[in-house]
C-alpha cells in the first residue's frame, strides 16, 4: 500500500517496525479529536479539514530528510488519515437510504480494498 511505502521510505534509518507503535498510539487521540470536531463544526468540515491536513502533512514529509520533523509530520498525517477514514465511513452510511445501505457500503469497502492492493 502507499502508506507502507511512504513509511518505509521515511523511516529507513529506524529499525523495521519501530515507528509503528507511535502511529498506533496516535489513533486514539485522533479519533477523540475527530469526534470533538464533529460536535463542534460538523461532519463535512471535519472530513474536509482532515483530508487537507493528511495531504499537506504527507507531502511535506516527503520533502524533508528523515528525522524528527519528518517523523512528526508522518504521525500527524497518519492520525489525521485515521480520524478522517472513520468519520467518512460513518458519513457514507448516513447518506445511503436504508434499502441499499448495506450493499452500498460493502461495494465501497470492496472498491477501497481493490484500490489499496
Amino acid at each position: 500500500c502507499a502508506w507502507c511505502l511512504f513509511v518505509s521510505r521515511t523511516f529507513k534509518h529506524c529499525l523495521d517496525f519501530s515507528p509503528f507503535p507511535f502511529h498506533a498510539a496516535g489513533e486514539l487521540p485522533a479519533t477523540v479529536l475527530g469526534a470533538i470536531a464533529v460536535d463542534a463544526i460538523g461532519r463535512r468540515p471535519t472530513i474536509a479539514t482532515g483530508l487537507l491536513v493528511t495531504g499537506v502533512a504527507c507531502y511535506a514529509c516527503s520533502l524533508l530528510r528523515p528525522g524528527g520533523w519528518s517523523t512528526a509530520l508522518a504521525s500527524l498525517g497518519k492520525s489525521s488519515c485515521s480520524s478522517t477514514w472513520s468519520l467518512a465511513y460513518i458519513y457514507a452510511a448516513e447518506l445511503m437510504p436504508t434499502s441499499v445501505r448495506s450493499a452500498a457500503l460493502a461495494g465501497g469497502n470492496q472498491a477501497a480494498r481493490w484500490v489499496d492492493a
